[in-house]
């Protein structure tokens, strides 16, 4: 018999349907951390251009990443780990605690950076030197295992 067409079949398609506008739908709330107006600018452009991400603030140190995240109450930070490396585990941990939805992601131009990172508490590491469709997958990925965790939780 000839393979059925995925939209032929309605209970396949509906549940598609749902799961790509669940994916959608879920916009993220970034907040963004970076001594570098050159990469601050390119990542808001880059932000600007992608649906459902918005950047809610934004910071050339991590000195009120604490205040401006419970303040903005961001989904996913990105951190350049130059500006928090010397407290990073204490700030790591403080962001947890605020959420425990908060994604964090630390961009480094130096890719030794990213055992330590990720031993200080940081969710991902996206190193400065990729292309920025490497942090778009990353926060792709991100909304996805999101819209997993709560599909199967419901």
């Amino acid at each position: 018999p000839k393979p059925v067409p995925v939209w032929y079949d309605l209970g396949r398609f509906r549940k598609t349907l749902k799961r790509a506008s669940m994916i959608e739908q879920a916009a993220r709330r970034i907040l963004l951390v970076d001594g570098d107006s050159r990469v601050r600018d390119a990542l808001r452009m880059l932000f600007d251009c992608e649906p459902g991400l918005t950047l809610v603030a934004e910071s050339a140190n991590a000195r009120k990443l604490v205040k401006n995240a419970r303040e903005h109450k961001p989904d996913i930070i990105l951190l350049d780990w130059d500006s928090a490396q010397c407290i990073a585990e204490p700030l790591l941990s403080s962001l947890h605690q605020i959420s425990s939805h908060l994604r964090i992601i630390v961009l480094s131009g130096r890719s030794e950076s990213e055992t330590q990172a990720l031993q200080a508490g940081a969710d991902f590491f996206v190193s400065k030197t990729d292309p920025p469709d490497a942090l778009l997958g990353t926060i792709r990925a991100l909304v996805k295992l999101d819209v997993q965790q709560k599909g199967e939780a419901v």
